[in-house]
């Protein structure tokens, strides 16, 4: 699949087929997620995989997110802050963190890519998770990611392009004509609508 392609019809999935997903697919994500971009050569992540129903349900619990414990298999995306720090020195903890945002999105477009479906889930109680997975202090859960076969492939909508776009300060809009594909008008999540 084009790459473009796959990053458009990725799609945030939270019901799933009883099936399971190969150990090489796990890992054939986990690869492409590991060639995310990391300041001075760093890679200060870690991948814990959960697949036991009872461990994956406590985790569900702690995110307050049932459905989590429907996937197959979930990945908990850490950062290793001792690590980062060792490379870095300044600025890490939000360093890590942001390239951890760069290492769940190559995942689950790579899972895409060979018709994986997949979910992210970044908001939890992080002191209760990392306790539940037994991390120590400088091993940091930034965020769970479900796998699994699609049970439905929900449809999804975004603002136009031009709806965050600036140009050479905040406020000024683009005033140049655009491509056909990017000129479509609001056809989005009304809430949005309220920030733009």
């Amino acid at each position: 699949m084009e790459t473009r392609n796959t990053i458009r019809k990725r799609r945030t999935t939270r019901k799933y087929l009883p099936k399971d997903v190969s150990i090489s697919s796990v890992f054939e994500v986990l690869d492409c997620g590991r060639w995310a971009p990391t300041g001075k050569g760093a890679q200060a992540w870690e991948f814990i995989l959960v697949k036991e129903t009872k461990h994956k349900k406590q985790l569900a619990e702690i995110a307050e997110q049932a459905w989590v414990s429907s996937a197959p298999i979930l990945i908990v995306l850490c950062v290793n802050l001792d690590r980062a720090k060792f490379f870095v020195k300044e600025h890490t903890e939000e360093g890590v963190l942001i390239e951890a945002g760069a290492v769940a999105q190559n995942i689950m477009l790579a899972a895409r890519d060979i018709g994986i479906a997949s979910a992210f889930v970044g908001f939890f109680n992080r002191t209760e998770l990392r306790k539940n997975l037994n991390c120590p202090e400088d091993v940091l859960p930034v965020g769970i990611i479900s796998l699994g076969y699609p049970a439905e492939i929900s449809d999804s909508k975004r603002a136009p392009l031009l709806s965050f776009i600036h140009v050479e300060e905040f406020g000024k809009p683009w005033q140049g004509k655009l491509p056909d594909k990017f000129a479509k008008k609001w056809s989005g999540n009304e809430l949005l609508k309220l920030f733009s």
